[in-house]
């Protein structure tokens, strides 16, 4: 915003945890916001499959004896004037 010349009147960081029993629901999560749903939409098709697979044997290897997957999601906002 500066680079812009914005003056930034107030700015604020927050974060949300999201809880998932299962890996499958985390990752369609993960792919729909933040930057993994941008990162999917410029996967080549063929991998996409591959990728959300290897994603989803991650997160269970990770977590499966915790019983329980949470997602922590960043939001940041701003508000400011030109």
């Amino acid at each position: 915003m500066r680079f812009y010349r914005i003056h930034i009147l107030e700015s604020w960081k927050y974060y949300k945890i999201i809880n998932f029993k299962e890996a499958e629901d985390a990752v369609k999560h993960l792919l729909k916001t933040g930057t993994l749903a941008i990162f999917e939409s410029i996967i080549k098709e063929e991998y996409k499959d591959w990728f959300k697979k290897r994603m989803i044997e991650l997160i269970k290897e990770r977590y499966e004896t915790r019983g329980i997957i949470a997602l922590k999601h960043h939001y940041i906002g701003s508000v400011g004037i030109k």
